[in-house]
């Protein structure tokens, strides 16, 4: 008996012990929990609805381009401004319902009834992981999982934990649950496209299945719920077998929940995997996308690219642009890194850019060469000064004589005095303007300014140039600039060009209208050109008539050989002084195209115009011959020009009589020939050559008229 009342005793004396020592815990767990709480309140209370607005309004510009392939719109890449994510932001009304219910199902499927936390499912979660001896299950609500992302951080600590279960709980006091689950959909994880993170299933359903959710079917939605555990283990490209089990554990979960029917269920398993993304399969075009987010800001505002959350339409050629960026990177692994080059090029219909590579490797130097270099333009300066010349003299035309010789131009009251050389070192003797130009020769032309202008002030010369983009200081308009000394961007090169081909082809309005505005935008509604005028045009198409021999018969006859000569294509090589720079121009009525190769630290290098630049674009030449064929491909003939027989080699205008035989006996040229065509006559040697009206070669000295 004894013993019996003493070990009551006893047992009633540890339960009271253990009974009060536990009251005493559990009131100070509870106080230190509701201070823990109400820290964690009075820290968090005030960022929570600002971070959520702006999480949600945040989103990527998703930039669109047309691939010819597939006949479709491509996503090229997107712009996020400063952060490596793709989004786009929806409201809860435009996800589809069975989309929701995958995401329930398989996420949460208590969501609608629990606080912010789910005991049962915690509880669930430790059984389930205790019984499989490994962590299978998280016991996360969607809305933790929300927290999670937008708040916390990732790390397994029982700190953060409850720190997300407790706000959890505040989160759900502030917003419905609608919010909650829309701010979810637009959150979770769904794969990476390189480095960048795709976020929420507006972006998610686009780099899947190439539309919007509110357009995806019952098994699409399926498969993104399914994703939502782990992109890379459920990828549908990386691990087909695995993705589509959890798929189809999905919808099987789907009909249990009487939200499909059993026949649903069996046509949606038999749905294939997508094969692959909609997403342009090139390269995402680094430099284009940085020159696009800066263009973009311009038109834009930074704050509606900053949030994002829309499309973009560009007028980018997908194909070209591959094509561009591979010349680039084979031109690289050629001559090695310490050489860079860029391709760029534009439609001077309505002046869109149509491909864009700033330099051969991004992921060494992300400065963009095309609109951040300023270079040595050489010889590419010829054309476009030459042209005003010859729609405003009279006096001077592609067939004018002029003596390449050794020349030496005193200027400026004799403080300055220049030598100048040809490239070769050579002299000709008489020669033609067009040969000048076919052959880039350097001492014809500067003879034409020399004689022109002696004392050597020639701002009037450049103004015509000025006024179609190039940038050319009152300081430097000095004889030395007639060859191309002054620096210029090549973007504003790419506009000089565009100029003068818009010129040839009539489409320039007025001094303002010259180059047009170049845009990486796709344009909206219909180019006209029903205001055009003929300014400036006869100057521009004589000039581009030599940029034609020069393609067939000069400094880029490398790449005229490979060319169908009934297209209308030309071309203008150009280097600086000591081989530093190399550039090449190629002109047509529907593309105007820029290459440069150089070292940016502006040592020499081994190329030319033609052996550096002009390679750089000839498959893209090739590939828009062979595959845009179906364009215009003419230059337009104005009534103020004609073709003239010449004498050949005298260039001398043979007797009226004798013309008008010619013109009824023999073929003269087209629009699509471009001139001199040689042929014979009687005996003797003529070309046909493009005249201006009152701008005639004299008669030969033989003639009797």
């Amino acid at each position: 008996m004894f013993p019996g009342f003493f070990k009551k005793f006893i047992f009633n004396r540890f339960f009271k012990v253990v009974f009060k020592i536990s009251i005493l815990f559990f009131v100070v767990f509870a106080i230190g929990l509701s201070v823990w709480i109400f820290q964690i309140d009075n820290e968090w209370s005030p960022l929570i609805e600002p971070k959520f607005a702006e999480r949600n309004q945040q989103g990527s510009v998703r930039v669109l381009a047309f691939d010819p392939k597939s006949g479709a719109e491509k996503w090229l890449g997107s712009l996020s401004y400063g952060r490596l994510e793709e989004r786009r932001p929806l409201e809860l009304v435009e996800f589809p319902n069975h989309l929701i219910q995958s995401v329930l199902v398989l996420e949460d499927p208590r969501f609608l009834d629990h606080k912010g936390f789910d005991i049962l499912g915690i509880l669930r979660a430790v059984y389930v992981n205790i019984v499989s001896l490994r962590y299978s299950q998280g016991g996360s609500t969607l809305t933790q999982q929300l927290v999670k992302n937008v708040l916390l951080t990732s790390e397994k600590t029982i700190k953060r934990k409850f720190t997300e279960i407790i706000l959890a709980a505040l989160i759900e006091k502030r917003f419905t649950k609608d919010q909650i689950l829309e701010a979810y959909l637009n959150e979770i994880y769904l794969g990476q496209i390189g480095n960048i993170q795709i976020h929420g299933v507006g972006r998610g359903s686009e780099y899947y299945f190439g539309k919007p959710p509110k357009e995806l079917e019952i098994h699409e939605s399926a498969l993104l719920a399914a994703m939502i555990a782990g992109p890379g283990i459920y990828s549908p490209w990386k691990n087909p077998e695995k993705t589509r089990a959890r798929r189809d554990r999905v919808l099987k979960s789907l009909m249990e929940n009487e939200f499909l029917l059993q026949s649903e269920l069996e046509l949606a398993m038999q749905k294939p995997l997508p094969k692959e993304s909609p997403v342009a399969s090139n390269s995402r075009a680094p430099y284009l996308m940085d020159a696009l987010r800066k263009a973009l800001v311009e038109e834009k505002g930074e704050i509606n690219v900053l949030k994002g959350g829309f499309d973009v339409e560009i007028a980018l050629d997908l194909e070209v642009q591959e094509i561009a960026e591979n010349a680039l990177l084979q031109f690289s692994n050629q001559v090695g890194p310490e050489h860079q080059a860029l391709i760029v090029g534009a439609d001077p219909q309505d002046c869109t850019i149509k491909f864009y590579v700033g330099g051969t490797r991004y992921s060494v130097t992300q400065l963009d060469r095309i609109q951040q270099s300023r270079r040595p333009i050489g010889s590419l300066m010829k054309p476009l000064e030459i042209a005003p010349l010859l729609e405003n003299d009279s006096s001077l035309q592609l067939s004018t004589l002029i003596e390449d010789k050794p020349l030496e131009w005193s200027y400026d009251s004799g403080r300055g005095n220049w030598k100048p050389e040809n490239y070769d070192k050579k002299f000709r003797g008489p020669v033609s303007l067009r040969t000048s130009i076919e052959e880039s020769l350097n001492i014809p032309i500067i003879e034409i300014f020399k004689t022109r202008f002696p004392n050597g002030i020639l701002n009037d010369v450049f103004d015509p140039l000025r006024a179609h983009g190039l940038k050319l200081p009152p300081d430097r308009a000095l004889p030395s600039a007639i060859l191309g000394s002054v620096e210029q961007t090549p973007w504003d090169v790419l506009l000089a060009y565009l100029k003068l081909t818009r010129q040839t082809l009539g489409l320039a309005q007025d001094a303002a209208d010259f180059a047009c505005n170049l845009s990486f935008f796709r344009p909206t509604g219909e180019i006209s050109n029903e205001d055009s005028t003929n300014f400036g045009q006869a100057g521009a198409r004589l000039v581009m008539a030599t940029l034609e021999g020069a393609l067939r018969r000069g400094t880029s006859r490398s790449l005229g050989g490979k060319l169908n000569l009934s297209q209308a294509w030309a071309g203008k090589t150009g280097s600086s002084s000591d081989l530093r720079d190399a550039w090449y121009a190629a002109l047509s009525p529907n593309l105007v195209a820029l290459a440069w190769t150089g070292r940016d630290d502006n040592g020499k290098t081994k190329f030319t115009g033609a052996s550096g630049a002009l390679p750089l674009l000839e498959k893209i030449i090739s590939f828009y011959a062979e595959n845009r064929s179906s364009l215009a491909w003419t230059w337009p003939l104005t009534g103020d020009l004609f073709f003239r027989p010449l004498r050949f080699p005298e260039l001398c205008r043979p007797s009226e009589t004798e013309e008008a035989l010619m013109r009824s006996s023999l073929s003269q040229p087209t629009t699509t020939t471009p001139p001199p065509q040689a042929f014979e006559h009687n005996g003797k040697n003529y070309i046909w050559e493009l005249f201006k009206k009152n701008s005639e070669a004299p008669f030969c000295a033989t003639n009797n008229s």
